[in-house]
């Protein structure tokens, strides 16, 4: 959504340019998006990382607590 406005703005600017500043604009364009695409990415694979450590971590305390032994590993992100 970012993107898609942002991509509009850029275009709208890029009509009341020249061609040879509309295609500057074009790379400036593609270089942002694909930044902002970047930090996507690497949020969704920050947060299924996150989740993937707590899943591990629940099912050790779980097993622990079913067979009655003492689970004293922290949570994750309390590191």
């Amino acid at each position: 959504m970012v993107a898609d406005t942002f991509r509009r703005q850029l275009q709208e600017r890029a009509r009341e340019q020249g061609p040879e500043e509309g295609r500057e604009q074009g790379r400036a364009e593609g270089r942002e998006e694909g930044r902002i695409q970047g930090r996507e990415e690497g949020h969704e694979q920050g947060r299924d990382a996150e989740r993937t450590r707590w899943k591990g971590w629940l099912a050790r305390r779980r097993a622990a607590e079913l067979e009655n032994r003492p689970f004293d590993e922290p949570p994750p992100g309390g590191e």
